[in-house]
Formats: C-alpha cells, sequence, structure tokens
C-alpha cells in the first residue's frame, strides 16, 4: 500500500474497523460491528494494474455477505486511471479514489450511506498536495522541456525559420537522409521547430492529450510510441518525397510523434467505447479531420508525416495497448 491507503486504514481503524484476514493479495478488508450489523469495506490496490476481476470482486462480497449476514459492503479502488478501473470492476458497489487527481468518486451507493468512510478518504486528500511529483515529471512534459529549451537554443544561435538554418542544425532533408544515410536526422529533426507558432501549436496538443495515453499504456510504452511514430514517419516523408521528387525541403518538427499519439489514442478510444477520462473520439476524429484539411490548405505542412504518424501511432497502440484487468472483453 502507498501513503494514501496507508492514511485512510490508520483512520478507519481510529474510528473502530479492524483487519479482516483473506485469502486475495492486493485486497484488504475492514469490519466493524454498527447497530447490531456488521459493516465492511475492502481497500483494491490498482495502482499497478487491476489485480482482480469485477465478477472475482463480486464472489467475494457474495461470500463474505453469506458468513457476515450483511448487505453493507464497501470495495474503494486506488487508481491514477479511473475510467478502466470502473470498467474492470463494474458490477460492484464500488468507489474509486483517483490518486492522480487525489479525488473520490462515487459509484452506486450514496456516499452519506458511508460517511465515515468518506471521510477518512476525503481528508488524505484534502490534506495531501494535488500537484505529485509524478504528475509533473512524467515524460510527456519531459519531451516538453526538451523541445522548448532545443527551441530557446537555436533561437539564440539564428533563424528557426530559415531552411539552412535548419538543416545544418539537423532538419530532415532527401539528400541527406536518403543519399548520405544521415539517418540520425529523421531523430534530431523531431525536437526542432520553424518559429514560434510551429513549436506552441505542437506542444499545446501534446500538453493537453500526451498524458493520457501515458496513464493509458504506461510511461514505457508510450515512449516507444511517440519515439517511434516520430523516426518511421519522417523516414516515410522522407521516402515519399524522393519519389515524388521534393528533394529541398527541410522538415523539422514533433509533428509526426504527436499525431502517432493521436492514432494510438483513437485506437484505445476504439477499444474503451468512444472514452478515455476526459477525451471521446467524436473530439479526437474532429481534431485530426480539421488538422487534415487545415494541413491541404497550406503548403507549408508536412501531410506525409501528419498522416503517415496517425497509421504508426494506431498501429502501435494495437501491438501495446492491453485493457488492463478487464473482467468484460469486446
Amino acid at each position: 500500500m502507498d501513503i494514501v491507503q496507508i492514511e485512510a486504514t490508520s483512520k478507519l481503524e481510529k474510528i473502530g474497523y479492524r483487519p479482516l484476514s483473506i485469502n486475495m493479495p492486493g485486497v484488504v478488508m475492514h469490519i466493524k460491528m454498527i447497530g447490531g450489523v456488521y459493516t465492511l469495506v475492502g481497500f483494491i490496490d490498482c495502482m499497478n494494474g487491476i489485480p482482480y476481476s469485477g465478477a472475482q470482486i463480486i464472489e467475494l462480497g457474495r461470500n463474505l455477505s453469506s458468513v457476515y449476514n450483511t448487505g453493507n459492503i464497501l470495495f474503494i479502488a486506488f487508481t491514477r486511471d479511473s475510467y478502466n478501473t470502473r470498467l474492470a470492476l463494474q458490477g460492484n458497489t464500488l468507489w474509486i479514489f483517483n490518486q492522480a487527481s487525489m479525488n473520490l468518486e462515487v459509484y452506486g451507493t450514496p456516499d452519506y450511506m458511508f460517511s465515515d468512510i468518506r471521510d477518512c478518504l476525503i481528508r488524505p486528500a484534502n490534506t495531501g498536495k494535488k500537484l505529485t511529483l509524478s504528475k509533473v515529471f512524467n515524460f510527456n512534459n519531459l519531451i516538453i522541456l526538451i523541445n522548448a529549451i532545443v527551441f530557446i537554443i537555436m533561437a539564440q544561435g539564428g533563424k528557426t525559420t530559415n531552411p539552412y538554418y535548419l538543416y545544418i542544425k539537423g532538419g530532415a532533408i532527401v539528400p541527406g537522409v536518403i543519399d548520405y544515410n544521415q539517418y540520425w536526422r529523421l531523430f534530431t529533426s523531431m525536437f526542432m521547430h520553424a518559429g514560434i507558432v510551429h513549436i506552441l501549436s505542437n506542444m499545446a496538443v501534446l500538453f493537453f492529450i500526451g498524458d493520457n495515453l501515458e496513464r493509458a499504456v504506461g510511461h514505457v510504452k508510450y515512449m516507444i510510441i511517440y519515439m517511434a511514430s516520430g523516426i518511421l514517419s519522417g523516414l516515410f516523408t522522407m521516402i515519399y518525397y524522393n519519389l515524388t521528387g521534393n528533394f529541398n525541403t527541410v522538415c523539422v518538427g514533433a509533428s509526426g510523434a504527436i499525431f502517432g499519439v493521436v492514432g494510438a489514442l483513437i485506437y484505445i478510444l476504439i477499444k474503451n467505447k468512444g472514452k478515455l477520462e476526459d477525451l471521446t473520439l467524436p473530439a479526437m476524429g474532429l481534431f485530426v479531420g480539421y488538422n487534415i484539411y487545415a494541413g491541404l490548405r497550406n503548403t507549408g505542412v508536412c501531410m506525409p508525416a501528419h498522416i503517415s504518424g496517425l497509421v504508426i501511432g494506431f498501429l502501435l497502440a494495437m501491438l501495446l495497448y492491453r485493457r488492463r484487468g478487464l473482467a468484460y472483453e469486446d
């Protein structure tokens, strides 16, 4: 258990709940006699994945109800991914304590029925810091920081909208990548941007949606999707430009990687019935449609990178994403 669960357990014991031994690692039960009737509370640790299916938790509740002759049984899941946790444990009398937002989410049972338990959870949440280190220092924000630092450094040394300056600093161009095998340009160009508007627009998108993907797939898989989408979309663009005779365009920017993030999120949204945290499938579809339309009207946009990044991210999510611990699979 982490600090929030330990604090909540300590407060439960102070108001008369005592530990109840069960043979299910990851689930901690407490029991208290109130007015001649037992009340049972179970903490489910879902911080590193969902340990049991919804059906298993339902069966646990039935067994406890039979043994202690009570229907006053509440399960509380501690997680950073409320949506998938709720989906996995559906069918239970369930509260969710989201440790990313430090909020208590009540489903199925009004919180006044377990007001003493609610107080044990709300107090740790209010006294703790809502802005945790894990929320600030994730890979998504690190990528944004690196892009910003690179842009500031480059802006001090020259004009970031000058194609030749971008080329000598590591921008991707067909002769360099294809003819001279300078594949390192596919990496360096991902962290370069042509002007302040370019970087602000890209980083704004990444800021608002990147952490959703990182929470959904985890830190390592997020980095795989981001980096692979950026590099492979850059390679596809170089091959496409080589075939179409576009030898002089210098390509820079995180767009291929960002569209990889978008593509991965679209797949995950499809798998989760069109919703993931605050994101919805129609909203993502609208975002993609608008960007493709705007890109076709603007000659300065690298559409091959956008489209290929979108497809690559979608395919990578198919390989890497797993809905953790779901009791019901489509």
